[in-house]
């Protein structure tokens, strides 16, 4: 015995879906939202706080040795500093001037108090007396450590 299925209303049947305008609207909210956050989350899964550098060729293949300075200038930009690494004497001023659009600082791993805060346009510096050795330094405003606002401070016995 054969079963007949009910008839759809005039106008559906039941491969046919109808979204009023709001409807659409949401949907496209919803996966234009959903495909931004996958390209941020796929953009960002590759970064390393260290920059990946490829060798030009004929360039030597081993670095100089680094010399020594009393007194240091970093640029802060949007969000790294430069030159990385860096050298310096045991005691010296670290001027910091912010190339970038945003408030920065730098603060030094191990070293208590010191911090060189400037904002955008702006350039800070402060003196520093510190053992030899290799320090980390950082930009400690939410994210842009993560970002990649971190360096290496080599510093030696002058």
């Amino acid at each position: 015995m054969a079963t007949q299925l009910e008839t759809p209303p005039a106008g559906h049947n039941d491969e046919t879906i109808q979204l009023n305008g709001w409807a659409l609207w949401a949907l496209g909210i919803i996966l234009g939202g959903g495909i931004t956050l996958f390209v941020a989350l796929a953009m960002l899964a590759g970064r390393t706080s260290t920059p990946e550098y490829t060798a030009v060729p004929g360039a030597p293949t081993t670095a100089a040795p680094l010399e020594a300075v009393a007194d240091l200038t970093l640029a802060a930009t949007d969000f790294a500093f430069a030159p990385n690494p860096s050298a310096v004497l045991t005691a010296g001023t670290i001027t910091m001037k912010n190339e970038g659009f945003t408030f920065h600082n730098l603060l030094v791993e191990g070293i208590e108090g010191f911090v060189i805060e400037a904002d955008p346009g702006t350039t800070s510096s402060s003196t520093v007396v510190m053992p030899a050795g290799t320090y980390t330094i950082f930009c400690s405003v939410a994210g842009h450590r993560e970002l990649g606002m971190e360096a290496s401070l080599i510093v030696e016995d002058g």
